[in-house]
């Protein structure tokens, strides 16, 4: 977890019966906002990420493999890095790192070079204040494309990936007052992936069809709680069909949308 206002870097160990009883805390750079886990030079091991809030940069701290963390190595992305993402976008079987750079409204990619270093940044632009992001082949070209989230435009912004981590210009899709979040699957089961995002301005999810030309023409809405801020994607009740989760952060509960769809 990160710890905005110490600059540093909580990790809890499991007992192994979903207790975490004890922690190690790492010093790092100034307001850390996002952090994730990925196995980055391929030692089995998960290595973590973190973005800084008001820095122009990430770190990598390689996992030691027992349980410690190895110094930090620094990556210029843009400013106000936000959102840290990680897939294989060029398809050399090594994963690569997107950021959200909410200061300049663009995104940043960051190509694995195959130990877990990475070459210089690659900018796209987006909407205003990208904060979240969502991956998937959206056009069945076998390329991992990216879905990212405006919260100060009220859009999302759709990147095709054209091969080899080279993507296209944001295409804009219109949805609800400060959208937050958003994940990507197949919700309708024909075979395209969808998009659902969460608006926290209006207390809604939306929920974008796509085809198989990566293009999100349809579209459902649905009720929350107060201030929905976060969405995930999943097969809750193993039914074979992939429900959503959503957390208000107002009213400081979680709705379950069971997917109803038929097969």
């Amino acid at each position: 977890m990160t710890n905005v206002r110490d600059n540093t870097l909580g990790i809890l160990i499991n007992k192994g019966d979903g207790t975490f009883p004890t922690s190690t805390t790492y010093t790092i750079g100034q307001n850390p906002t996002d952090v994730m886990a990925v196995d980055l030079n391929s030692d089995n091991r998960s290595d973590l990420v973190v973005a800084y809030a008001y820095n122009r940069s990430i770190s990598v701290l390689f996992n030691n493999g027992n349980m410690t963390f190895g110094t930090a190595m620094n990556y210029t992305v843009g400013p106000s890095p936000s959102f840290i993402l990680s897939a294989d976008f060029n398809n050399d079987k090594k994963p690569d790192l997107a950021v959200c750079n909410q200061g300049n409204s663009s995104i940043s990619v960051l190509l694995n070079n195959g130990n877990g270093i990475f070459g210089a940044k690659i900018d796209y632009a987006t909407g205003r204040s990208p904060g979240s992001m969502a991956i998937g082949d959206f056009n069945k070209d076998g390329n991992i494309d990216l879905a990212v989230v405006n919260s100060g435009q009220n859009t999302i912004s759709v990147l095709i990936n054209k091969g080899k981590a080279v993507f296209s210009s944001a295409v804009s899709y219109n949805v609800d007052k400060v959208p937050s979040s958003i994940s990507a699957a197949d919700f309708n089961h024909d075979g395209n992936i969808d998009l659902v995002v969460a608006n926290s301005g209006s207390n809604s999810i939306i929920v974008l069809f796509g085809d198989k030309n990566g293009v999100f023409a349809s579209r459902a809405t649905y009720k929350t709680n107060s201030y929905p801020d976060n969405v995930l994607s999943g097969d809750w009740n193993n039914d074979g069909k992939v429900d959503l989760v959503v957390t208000n952060g107002k009213s400081n509960n979680v709705v379950v949308f069971q997917n109803i769809c038929k097969k």
